[in-house]
């Protein structure tokens, strides 16, 4: 058996493999032989079928089996031992290779495709510049943070007429042009969140409401919204733009929130793990945490900011035909098999994705990045270790009680995952604001947003 390879102009590779006879004849022999001790045919006894009978029933297939598990076998070691980078797998030239016949022939050639990963150069240093918002933790956000807390730890009630930040339950009911209810219409039980309605008009007309009330409107003009007009008639999105009629909504329940009392027992609810007495404490923690989800959303853009900018220094092709050939011939499900033209219109995006998977991983392999086991094992000891109780237990005995939460996480594999990707994403970010050039804007939230959806 004999391998070559041909590189081509865009980032693709031809494949040739010559396999002859004595590549294969004897693993043949020996599997046409226990067809031969295995076969049960009228008029032999078991085992005495003879063996040209045997070779002139099977030979053919069991020969393309053979020449199909040598071409797997070999080009996978092939591609291992030359350490060459492929994307997808190996697809067969539909120009050169032809027609075979397993009973005359002996001797095959075969060709296949590759898809190169392209070769990657980048450096990541401080001449890489980079804008990095720090975004402040102003009072309205605060004062928005403590707001929404004291409605969580709030207290429900039903009124017997409906305000604004009110939740209407109720039924809805699809009519007709004669504005009597459709007979075979939508109807559905729902509710609806007054200050979520975008049309002010009638967002007025359901204040003031009382159980039994009735009020006509047409739902998506309210939302402005297919998915939430979906949402609140119990159809599919899709349903949405083909239905204009109004509705009739019957009001069974009015609900309300009675915030929470800014006092001790609130801050308890809220931080249980610490000792706030007042007010004043009360603040600090939330702005604490305001500014930890803050950060998280400084360090999102300024991770994907800064991939960005990298992938336009690395500045790097794919073999794009051949991946838009691959996705086409290895779809999954043969219910939703995609045309050639529908993969086509959506191969810029996974290209996309796959130039940002083959950058980091270039980063990772570069400059040493790699998640190690140990590193995910000490992560969910340390979760367990700050929240899991072990009070009374001496040294050991913990490491040992978390040493088994640790085993028993481990065995989960969309939980370690999780955890990798989570340690990755950090251990990336960690090496990006270490090594670029940091250009730090003090910004306040809604700066940010400006700053972020203009680009």
């Amino acid at each position: 058996m004999n391998i070559t390879k041909e590189n081509k102009e865009d980032l693709t590779a031809l494949v040739k493999i010559e396999i002859t006879k004595e590549d294969y004849q004897d693993q043949v022999s020996k599997e046409l032989k226990e067809y031969q001790r295995k076969a049960k045919i009228p008029g032999f006894r078991p085992g005495k079928v003879p063996f040209g009978m045997i070779k002139k029933m099977y030979g053919k297939a069991v020969i393309a089996e053979e020449i199909n598990k040598i071409i797997s076998e070999s080009i996978t070691k092939y591609i291992e031992e030359n350490k060459i980078g492929i994307l997808g797998q190996p697809l067969p030239n539909l120009e050169k290779n032809t027609p075979f016949n397993f009973e005359e022939e002996t001797d095959f050639e075969f060709y296949f495709d590759l898809g190169l990963a392209p070769e990657i150069e980048i450096d990541v240093n401080d001449e890489i510049e980079v804008d990095y918002y720090d975004i402040k933790a102003e009072k309205e956000i605060i004062d928005n943070y403590i707001s929404e807390a004291m409605k969580r730890m709030g207290e429900t009630i039903n009124p017997d007429k409906s305000d604004e930040g009110d939740v209407l339950e109720g039924e809805i009911e699809e009519l007709n042009q004669d504005v009597e209810v459709l007979e075979g219409g939508i109807k559905n039980e729902t509710s609806i969140v007054i200050d979520l309605i975008k049309d002010k008009t009638i967002q007025k007309k359901l204040i003031g409401l009382k159980k039994d009330d009735t009020l006509v409107f047409n739902p998506l003009k309210a939302t402005e919204s297919e998915v939430e007009t979906a949402t609140m008639l119990g159809i599919k999105k899709e349903e949405v733009e083909k239905n204009t009629s109004d509705f009739r909504f019957t009001i069974n329940k009015v609900s309300r929130i009675v915030p929470a009392e800014l006092d001790e027992n609130f801050y308890k609810s809220v931080y249980p793990q610490l000792d706030i007495n007042d007010e004043d404490q009360f603040r600090k923690q939330v702005e604490i945490d305001a500014k930890k989800s803050l950060d998280n959303e400084s360090n999102k853009h300024f991770m994907n900011e800064s991939i960005k900018k990298l992938l336009e220094i690395a500045d790097f092709s794919m073999p794009d035909e051949f991946m838009k050939r691959w996705l086409y011939e290895n779809q999954g499900d043969e219910k939703e098999v995609k045309s050639k033209e529908a993969i086509g219109q959506e191969y810029d995006a996974y290209r996309d994705s796959m130039k940002v998977q083959l950058l980091e991983n270039k980063i990772i392999k570069k400059y040493d990045l790699q998640v190690t086991g140990k590193e995910i094992r000490d992560h969910i000891k340390e979760i367990y270790r700050r929240f899991a109780p072990m009070d009374g237990l001496s040294p050991e005995e913990v490491e040992k009680n978390l040493d088994e939460l640790a085993n028993s996480i481990l065995k989960n594999e969309k939980e370690v995952e999780r955890i990798h990707s989570e340690l990755f994403d950090k251990k990336l970010l960690d090496f990006l604001k270490s090594n670029l050039k940091l250009n730090k804007k003090e910004v306040n939230h809604k700066e940010f947003i400006k700053f972020v959806t203009e680009k």
